[in-house]
Formats: structure tokens, sequence, C-alpha cells
């Protein structure tokens, strides 16, 4: 019982006092009883001591390292019996052997610190294995390939599993590999080794495991790998898409290879580049402009680089010259602000702009990434000269000669007065104002208070506007100016006002689902919830071990739709309520799963494909219902003149299109949606109605031959006739509510239009003359 080599160890003869210690210690059951002189109470004891690797007759122990811990003093001993075992060590791990099977074993730890001993840890407690796990037998190899091999042993009853390790023959710095196999049972067991270099010797031995500790091992037997098949040099390679700073590498595919190794270089440097790929092409990035490069590939073969091809050269293309800007203009001059507008320049992506006062010495720059900048903060009835620049891979260009522009002189266009808030809720106000009469419409600027940024809204009622999706309890300053001729005049002195806090505390959405699935989107929908902001819609993939990344979407109603999904995949969808500052969990998912495209046979496409309610941003469409679509159906729009579609989903057979452009040809299909997605409908093409503004370049302005006005309507609101000024005899007028219905059609008579079978609200009318179009909103009291 016990290690000898451990106590004689431990019994140094030329350090009496500390054999004496450790004598003690092995009588001891407590650092207490001990002499003072050899202990020291502030030397912490070790921490997280585990035993590892048991056997029959050994085990391994180790602790987290103490900071001050010169070594440590291990002691050991049978469960129940009075003495204790003792072993030293520098490092914070020791092996114990010679330990009896089948027995139970406790096992303390003391740091030694400025050469005394500190106090004990609590007893780490193990048992030895039963029995001798003895280690199979009949080692050998079944087959051999150039990087796997298959070993074979006969299996031993009670075992838990094997153990197999291997290493490379005479490779200094081999070390051992291991695998285990948990199962037992009689008859035959195989072990399947991979990622093994081709023709090289291995050494392989096995183990069993019995009560899930490893026991001894085989006998050990060799075996080599075979020589891995010839690589193939690559041939046929090419280069295209050469840019500035990229090109596309290409080349035939050899065999059965499944990657590349690709090297470039600049022709006559000294270092390649690596790159890898696992098809047979590869795109080059990051490469100087004007510039000689040459390229290799070889095949990679059991994860050897065969040999390189010859090189390939090619030269990338040369920086084109930084254009100048042209075609400037201005427009939407005001008293303290202009529109700034120029011509495209070719593959520029942004500009560099400056003006200031004629005169003066300082520019102020802007950068834009359009053609066209907004300048804002100006001083009134002040000539200004701006100009235009290209930016060229990072560089400004040459600015091109000024063009000069005069803002609009004060008190042009007078701001509305009397500026009044009423019906304040926790999300929405309504303002009422009174307007010049030359005012055209009124602009409405708001801003949390203490914030920089003003948004901006447009209100056709010159008495009032309603400004909704405000924060709950949240103080707004507000202003509003007008627009005259076009042209926006200075804004009013700010009114305050504070936003209600919300009635009650946020509610977990509930009755979460999913209406209709296509195969890129789908709309979802959930029980409204009082006194809510706005809400969060999260969703994301689901596979099978594998978390994805939330996407989220805002909604402002009870229904989101999620577009951009991938077809054919499992979705998970949660919501969110948002009040004011505040905001709930989620709730619990939804799964839906998108549909597979191509669908054919009874998804039959629809017809009868009709575009209706047309305005200068929306508008209806309609067509004959399918029995067989249950899912409903998917409807994709686009102006002619782009190549991508917009997609929106609909349950029934009719949808209106939001936020279209004004004067527009648009396209648009229908599929329906069975099992799957089936075929489209052949496209529709219809024209929204085109806007009249200041920058409209139409006729809209001469309607009327013999005179220059614009078209007026008067009284705004109206209760019964709504007068119109301006127009001939000829004209037309067309009537919608908000949603683009059509409610009211007819010729204009004696210029009076009578609106008084119109419920009270808001407004647009058409008016048609000849070619021109007229578009304006009014309020109905």
């Amino acid at each position: 019982m016990g290690n000898p080599q451990s106590v004689q160890k431990a019994f140094d003869p030329s350090k009496a006092n500390e054999n004496l210690l450790i004598r003690n210690v092995f009588l001891s059951k407590s650092i207490s009883d001990l002499d003072p002189a050899y202990f020291f109470e502030g030397c912490a004891f070790p921490e997280n001591i585990k035993s590892i690797n048991i056997t029959i007759n050994s085990a391994k122990v180790n602790w987290s390292l103490v900071g001050t811990a010169e070594n440590y003093l291990v002691r050991y001993r049978k469960i129940g019996e009075p003495s204790w075992q003792a072993v030293s060590s520098s490092s914070n791990e020791v092996s114990l052997s010679g330990l009896n099977a089948s027995a139970n074993y406790e096992v303390q730890v003391a740091s030694r610190c400025d050469g005394k001993i500190g106090e004990f840890s609590n007893s780490e407690k193990f048992r030895t294995l039963d029995t001798v796990c003895e280690a199979p037998g009949n080692i050998r190899m079944s087959e051999v390939g150039s990087n796997y091999a298959h070993i074979n042993w006969n299996a031993l009853p009670g075992r838990n599993g094997y153990s197999v390790s291997y290493k490379q023959i005479n490779q200094l710095d081999s070390e051992w590999k291991e695998i285990k196999i948990w199962y037992g049972g009689l008859g035959s067991t195989l072990g399947q080794l991979s990622d093994l270099k081709s023709n090289t010797e291995y050494v392989i031995k096995v183990a069993s495991i019995c009560d899930y500790h490893k026991g001894e091992f085989s006998n050990s037997i060799n075996f080599k790998t075979q020589p891995a098949p010839a690589c193939e040099t690559v041939k046929g390679i090419g280069t295209s898409n050469i840019t500035m700073d990229a090109a596309r590498v290409n080349w035939t595919s050899v065999g059965t290879v499944g990657s590349y190794a690709l090297r470039y270089r600049k022709v006559g440097a000294s270092n390649w580049q690596p790159q890898y790929a696992y098809t047979n092409s590869r795109n080059l990035y990051g490469l100087s402009a004007n510039t000689d490069y040459e390229v290799q590939i070889a095949s990679i073969c059991s994860g050897s680089i065969g040999e390189y091809s010859a090189s390939i050269n090619f030269k990338t293309q040369s920086t084109p010259a930084c254009e100048a800007a042209t075609g400037i203009s201005t427009s939407n001059i005001t008293m303290d602000a202009a529109r700034v507008n120029w011509t495209s320049v070719g593959t520029v992506g942004s500009y560099a702009l400056r003006y200031r006062k004629v005169g003066a010495s300082n520019w102020q720059p802007q950068y834009a990434y359009t053609n066209s900048r907004n300048l804002y903060g100006l001083s009134a009835n002040t000539d200004y000269e701006v100009q235009i620049a290209s930016i060229c891979s990072g560089n400004i260009g040459e600015y091109s000669a000024s063009v000069n522009f005069k803002t609009q002189a004060a008190g042009v266009c007078e701001a509305p007065t009397e500026l009044n808030i009423v019906n304040i809720t926790t999300n929405a106000v309504r303002l009422t104002f009174s307007s010049i009469s030359t005012v055209q419409y009124v602009a409405v600027g708001y801003r949390k208070v203490g914030t920089s940024n003003w948004q901006e809204e447009t209100s056709y009622s010159t008495t009032g506007k309603y400004l909704s999706n405000l924060t709950p309890n949240i103080d707004y300053e507000v202003q509003v100016a007008s627009v005259c001729n076009g042209i926006r005049g200075a804004f009013s002195a700010s009114v305050n006002f504070k936003t209600n806090s919300p009635a009650a505390a946020c509610a977990v959405p509930s009755r979460l689902r999913v209406n209709t699935v296509a195969m890129n989107t789908a709309l979802i929908a959930w029980d409204n919830v009082n006194g809510v902001t706005s809400y969060t819609v999260r969703y994301r993939t689901v596979v099978a071990g594998f978390i994805s990344n939330w996407s989220s979407v805002t909604a402002y109603t009870n229904t989101a739709n999620l577009s951009g999904l991938s077809a054919d995949k499992n979705y998970e969808v949660q919501v969110s309520t948002i009040c004011g500052s505040s905001f709930t969990d989620y709730s619990a998912s939804v799964s839906f799963k998108t549909l597979q495209g191509g669908g054919t046979g009874a998804c039959d496409a629809p017809n009868g494909i009709q575009a209706s309610n047309i305005t200068t941003n929306t508008a209806g469409i309609s067509w004959a219902a399918v029995s067989a679509a249950t899912g409903g159906y998917v409807i994709f729009y686009k102006p002619t003149t782009q190549s991508t579609w917009k997609e929106i989903l609909s349950s029934t057979n009719s949808v209106a299109l939001p936020i279209l452009a004004s004067g527009i040809n648009y396209q648009v299909k229908v599929a329906s949606v069975c099992n799957s997605l089936g075929k489209f409908s052949e496209p529709i093409t219809f024209k929204t109605f085109k806007t009249l503004d200041n920058s409209v370049t139409s006729n809209v302005q001469n309607a009327v031959a013999s005179s220059t006005e614009a078209i007026k309507l008067y009284p705004n609101p109206v209760v019964d006739v709504l007068n119109v000024s301006n127009i001939s005899g000829n004209a037309t007028y067309k009537i919608y509510n908000a949603s683009g219905t059509l409610l009211s059609s007819g010729n204009i008579n004696d210029k009076k239009i009578n609106v008084s079978q119109l419920a009270q609200g808001n407004y647009i009318i058409m008016i048609e003359q000849g070619k021109d179009i007229f578009r304006s909103q009014f309020i109905k009291r």
C-alpha cells in the first residue's frame, strides 16, 4: 500500500526539518496540529482539485495555480485509514501510482510559500477501477488508402467503448492522436482513421474503456498509407472581367480535384500572393491600376499542392480621367435654401460641391452621392456662386465654372399665423393656422425639443395639419411656412407641445399568425395592442444545428410584409410592442416555410388583369380569382424602364399598389400561390398621373390658352360647391378618397363642382383639360 517512490522523494535525508514535517503530515488531519514554525497562514490553499485518468492502480490529480506558491504538497489515503501518504510537486498536477484496485481514496493539496506550508484544501475523492481493463486482441488493418485507414479488433464484453491512438513513425515531433468509439459488445469492431498523409508509415494501438476509464493499450502494429495519385497540371487558364483593381481568372477543371492553389504577383516582383479556389475560377481584388500581373494555378490532391502551371499575364485597366461635371443648374430657390442639379458623370459615384456668397473668399464644402444637392442656411436676397467637381478613386477632380443664383427676398411669401395645437394624443396632434390668400400649400416642420434635425411634411389644407407617428410623453416644437408659386417662404416662430403619456403598460402582442406565404415574402399579422407606438418584428431562418442572426423590421400597424426571404426555407418570426420609450419582450415564435418556385398545372396564372383608380402615386390592380390559389397571390410590379421587380402579397384578387412615382409607365404581373408558387401572368402596363409642382416641365400651368395663371380651387375647406378658376369650358374632374378609390367624376359646368354628397374628410381631385392634368387636395366639411 502506498507509493514507495513518492515516500522516498518526500523524505530527503538532507532536509531533516522538512522530513519531520512530512512525517507529521502522514499522521495529522489538520495543519493546525503541526509546529507553527512549519506552516504559513497567509499561503492560500489550491482550489478546483480534480482527479482524472483513473485506472485500477493509478490516478492523476490537478488543481488551480496559486500565485504565491513555490511548490505544492499533496497527501492522499484510503478513506477511513488514519495515515496519509505524501508527495511534493513543482507544478499544479501530480500522478499517484501503486494504488489498490476497487478502493476509495481522498486527496488534499497545500501550497508552500517562503518555505512554509499553508492550509490543506478540502478533500477530492475518487475510486480506482474495479478490475483490470484488458486490451482487445487480434489488432489488424482491414483497408488502407492514401489518406485513410480502417482498423479492426476482437471486441470484449462489458466495455463502454475503445480508444484508438495513432501517430506517424520516424517523425520526432509527431504526437499521438486519439479517436474514441463508444459502443461495446461481442464481434468484430471497426475504427476509421481519416486525414492521413499519403505514403507515410504510422503506428497504431487500441485500449478498452471500462467504467468510462481507459485501460492498458494493446501491442502496437504498423501500417503505411498508399501513395497519392498524380496531381494533374492545370490547363486552359484565361482571364476576364479585368478592371482597374480586379480581374477574374478561369481554367479547365481537373478530373476529381476538389480545390486549387492560385498565386499571382506584379510582373518583376519577387513575392507571390497566394489564393485558393474550390471551383475552376477565382476573382482577384485590390489590384493596382495600369499594372502587368502574372498568375499561376496548381491542383491540390490529397492535401498536397501539385506543380504550378506556366504563368499567364494580364494588365489592369488605366484609371480614367476624372471628368468635370456639366449641366449645372439651380431650382427650388427660397429665402434660405436652394437645390443644385447637374448631369451625371459616367461611373462617378460621388461629387464635391462648394458654394459661397459672391465676393466672399471662403468656400463652403458639401458632398453628394447623386447628381443633386440641397443647400440650407442661406441668407435671403443674396447672390451666391456654386461649383461642382467629380470624385474619382477618392480624388477630387477639377471644379466646374461657377453657376450663380440669388435667394428670394424676405417677406415674399408670408408665414401662416395663429398657429395653435389641438387634439394632442400619445402619438399624434392636430395643428390649426391661418394662411395668406396666395399660398399654394403649407410646409410643416417639427422636431423633438433639443434635437437638431427637423422633420418636414406638406399640408395641402391651408388651415390645418394632422401629425402622427409621434413618440409619447415627448416635448416637440413645430413651425409652419407658406409655399407660393413653388417657393417656400420663411418659417413661423416655433410653438411647443408635449405628447400624452401612454395610458397603460405595453402588452406583448398576441395571436401572431402568418396569413400569406410566397417564395420570397410572407405577410404576418397579430392582434392590435392599445396605446402602441410601433411594433418590432424579427425573423430568421431555422436550420437544424445552426442558429442564424435575427433580421428586424418596424411596423406601425398590426401587420408586416417580410420581403427578401429565400425560397423553400424554414423561418421563425416574433413580434414585440413599443410604447413610447419602453418595449415588451418578444412573443412566442411562429414558424413558416417559404414556397418553392416554378409551380405548374392546377396553379394557373390569373387572367383579366386590370389597373383602376390610378392617381399620381397609387393604383388599384384586380384580376379573376383562381380557385386553387389557397395561399393567395403574389404581385410583381416595376417601372418599365427598370429591371428589378418589387413584390407585394394579397389574400384576395385585388390589391392597391402604394408609393408609386408620378407620370411613370408601370408593368404588373400576378401569380397564384397554391401548394407552391404558380406561373406569372403576362404583364400589363399602366401610367400614373403626373404631379403638378414647380419641377414638372409640362404645359399644365398653361392649361387655359388665354391665361398663364395656375388653376385654383376655392373655398378650401368647402361645404357644398367647389369653385374652379382659370379653366376652359371642356374640363373634366375626378375625385378620389385617401385610399385611391374613385368617388365622383364628370364635366365641370360653370366652373363649379357640387361636392355636397361627399362625407366630411380629405379628398384628392384630378382636373383634365386636353393633355394637361391638375392635381390638388381639398377638405369637405
